[in-house]
């Protein structure tokens, strides 16, 4: 994915979709063409097959942050009575939060450092609860921006009792959310202030998971995984809103008719091409599919090609986490290559946990670029001292720019890497330039978070060293966990959220938003800071870059006064570095 600054069909009108037991594409009555399918029939998964299909990280991640909802009440009614308060007392309450707030807070290191922007938002954090209330789910997934700096962000919605939708906001400069002059009623919720899709048009299919948006001139393009049934399946699909939230269309994007489960993953835009990244079912190996649409003057997704790689370079099983085409320079070409960032397992078998982070080069035609290393792919662990060497790839960038003295383009590639140390998990980097590793990022000398060989390491414990290492029992130590990275000027910012034990004796971990800041040339580590979510605990699964001195964070937050352990609040934090010393008067 390129998350820099600012860098597809006819609309789908589909109301026969569903009934279809072709399993054709919904891509309607305007004649665009169907994607490549086998003719093996499709059939229902067996209770394992479906058990092991939706064992994913990012939902394990997430059940994970489910269960601290219980914790967090339960860790803050403890620290009440701890202190003599009664957890009951509203009063009492209140207090205890805010001094929370002011312990979590971030610190301001250096001049530049990135801090809570309190003109943004409401005093730099902005919750959505998309009009639902308190105890529905609401997550914050990821960011585009529109021309003019308006900042959109799709989310997974789910009120009580109802079906998972896709909710869409955007906000201004300021923070302030902005009604969709232009959406229609199907999709419109509390006075056009939300989009939410497919809400109450009958026609298309359910929601099951919602994964990344771009944005191309004035139209948005979201990615969401959502189930059929009939036959009962899932599949990928792109829906497109214009920028006054007008619908323009959706298109399935099916590789294999014959299989049990076809998740999307990732979507990446450059020019005219939109490219999405699906996994295949374990049960065909594992590994991924693609599909290449050229996008219409009307915004239509038409004329999709295909590739489909089930064993990279024959390796046992591939997870795919992130898809980003080739930038190199400042044009873009007009048929690019692309990248896959996947996990490989090095066996089949479920107890073995050995990964490490992959890179797969892929041509315009979807075929491996053999000139980008065996087989098109490279490989790159971590591996740390009694860490079970589990590197999991999280997330990718491309960039591209031109030297002009003397004339030459370049390519940057950067990867995001969770990293299983002996204590705690920390946070990864591996650069590439112009396709090979970039021997400044991360070189062995001064900065004692480099690897060498393009990576740098920082976050976690392990052996005593580490930002989350502690000599304080019994804070014990803290895991800091990435989720997405974006570049903002010359740095790689980095957000995710860090959890650890609290501050009451035998409590249980809880979560708070983290953001870094890396240097993109040295790889040195420029800060690294935890931001409060507004809530109890919360994280960042997105990040939303303005300008080089402006990002908010965007993600879910739990709140400990809601007794549903599955309620989140969607976040979205603002965060400057801009005129630090004197912003809210001698910082």
């Amino acid at each position: 994915m390129s998350r820099t600054l600012p860098p597809a069909c006819r609309p789908g009108r589909t109301a026969g979709l569903l009934a279809s037991l072709a399993f054709t594409l919904a891509m309607s009555a305007a004649g665009a063409k169907p994607p490549v399918a086998d003719s093996t029939p499709a059939r229902l998964p067996t209770p394992a097959e479906e058990a092991a299909l939706r064992e994913r990280l990012r939902a394990e991640s997430l059940d994970a942050l489910a269960g601290g909802g219980a914790a967090a009440i339960a860790g803050e009614r403890a620290a009440l009575r701890a202190v003599g308060q009664s957890p009951d007392d509203p009063v009492a309450v209140a207090a205890w939060r805010a001094n929370e707030a002011e312990r979590e807070g971030p610190a301001v290191n250096a001049a530049g450092d990135f801090m809570l922007d309190t003109r943004w938002g409401n005093a730099g954090i902005a919750p959505d609860r998309y009009a639902g209330s308190n105890d529905g789910t609401y997550r914050g997934i990821q960011s585009a921006m529109l021309p003019g700096g308006v900042q959109v962000v799709v989310g997974e919605v789910q009120y009580p009792g109802g079906n998972r939708q896709l909710g869409i906001t955007k906000r201004d400069t300021s923070g302030t959310r902005i009604a969709w002059s232009g959406v229609a009623p199907p999709y419109s919720a509390y006075g056009g202030q939300y989009i939410l899709w497919p809400f109450n048009d009958a026609a298309a299919p359910e929601v099951f998971s919602v994964h990344d948006v771009r944005v191309r001139s004035n139209r948005i393009y979201a990615l969401a995984t959502v189930r059929l049934t009939s036959p009962l399946t899932y599949a990928p699909a792109v829906v497109c809103f214009d920028a006054n939230g007008a619908s323009c269309g959706w298109w399935f994007a099916y590789y294999s008719a014959g299989s049990v489960v076809n998740d999307a993953v990732a979507m990446d835009i450059l020019g005219d091409r939109l490219v999405v990244l699906g996994r295949h079912s374990l049960g065909e190996s594992g590994g991924f599919w693609t599909v290449k649409w050229s996008i219409a003057s009307d915004g239509s997704l038409v004329d999709p090609t295909f590739g489909n790689f089930p064993a990279p370079a024959g390796q046992a099983r591939a997870e795919p986490v992130d898809i980003a085409f080739r930038r190199v320079g400042v044009l873009p070409p007009p048929n690019p290559g692309y990248y896959v960032l996947y996990s490989r397992k090095f066996s089949s078998n479920a107890e073995d946990v050995d990964y490490d982070p992959c890179l797969l080069g892929v041509t315009a035609a979807h075929e491996p670029d053999t000139s980008f290393g065996g087989a098109g792919v490279r490989c790159k662990p971590f591996d740390r001292p009694d860490s079970g060497r589990t590197d999991r790839a999280v997330a990718l960038v491309t960039l591209g720019w031109q030297d002009f003295a003397p004339l030459t383009v370049h390519e940057g590639v950067q990867v995001l890497v969770s990293v299983a140390r002996s204590s705690r998990p920390g946070i990864g980097v591996w650069s590439l330039l112009d396709r090979v590793d970039q021997s400044s990022f991360g070189a062995l000398g001064g900065d004692s978070h480099g690897l060498g060989g393009g990576r740098m390491l920082f976050g976690g414990c392990e052996g005593g060293v580490g930002e989350g290492c502690s000599v304080l029992p019994p804070i014990g130590h803290n895991a800091h966990m990435p989720a997405d990275l974006a570049i903002v000027g010359d740095d790689i910012a980095i957000v995710g959220y860090r959890y650890g034990p609290g501050l009451v004796i035998g409590g249980n971990d809880t979560e708070t938003p983290l953001f870094a800041r890396v240097d993109r040339g040295t790889g040195a580590l420029l800060q690294l800071a935890t931001f409060p979510s507004g809530y109890s605990q919360g994280r960042f699964n997105g990040i939303g870059v303005r300008d080089t001195q402006h990002v908010v964070g965007v993600g879910e937050a739990i709140d400990a006064s809601i007794a549903a352990t599955t309620a989140r609040t969607q976040i979205q934090v603002g965060l400057t570095s801009d005129d630090t010393i004197f912003r809210d008067g001698f910082d």
